[in-house]
């Protein structure tokens, strides 16, 4: 639990929580590091790690799921960190290459396909007729 430093305390030290020096992360007191940030009940520095869902990760860029990544060199699919790769892109969990494929909802189509993209469903643009009831 975290106590406010309310004066000195036994031996001349703080009487709870000094703000200096400690930060209350979810009611923990914690040693405070430089560009203080909370993570759950544990304190990071801001510049040099982030928090993904709850883990504490190094780097600034972004998070895919619980674990950070480069955004230069990589992307996320899903909660999958994925090297870029030409024309990569991702379907639901899935990666492809654009020239190769396409997305229709969450279903990779090979290209060329006689299958047609209408919302989410695939089908056979001659024998089907895709209808919007909203």
């Amino acid at each position: 639990m975290c106590i406010p430093c309310r004066g000195e305390g036994e031996g001349g030290g703080c009487d709870g929580m000094d703000n200096s020096t400690d930060i209350c992360c979810d009611d923990t007191p914690q040693h405070r590091p430089e560009n203080a940030v909370c993570c759950g009940s544990v304190a990071f520095d801001s510049e040099k790690h982030m928090c993904c869902e709850g883990a504490i990760q190094p780097g600034r860029d972004e998070c895919c799921g619980v674990v950070s990544y480069d955004t230069e060199n990589s992307f996320c699919c899903g909660d999958v960190v994925v090297a870029h790769q030409e024309a990569d892109t991702c379907c639901g969990n899935s990666t492809y290459s654009a020239y190769e494929q396409y997305c229709c909802g969450d279903v990779l189509v090979d290209i060329p396909s006689e299958k047609t993209c209408c919302g989410n469903l695939t089908f056979d643009g001659d024998a089907q007729v895709s209808v919007n009831n909203d």
